[in-house]
């Protein structure tokens, strides 16, 4: 993208397919919802049952401990 289209965009908006940063979080944050990780793109999701908490683990596909919320 051109630096002219970057002044033209509006505030606030962002590129397609990336997240506001507040939709990231790290191993060991309480969250419930749908996550994939920043790395691998693996998929885990918080429990239905219970109250819903999960805490991120560390990725057991790649090891990272970056996710960002996608439900």
């Amino acid at each position: 993208m051109s630096e002219d289209n970057d002044a033209q965009r509006a505030p606030g908006l962002t590129v397609a397919g990336t997240p506001p940063e507040q939709e990231r979080y790290t191993t060991g944050d309480e969250v419930s919802g749908e996550f994939r990780c920043d790395e691998c793109d693996l998929l885990i999701k918080s429990p239905r049952e219970n109250d819903g908490i999960l805490v991120l683990p560390i990725c057991t596909l790649c090891g990272s401990e970056r996710w960002r919320r996608v439900g």
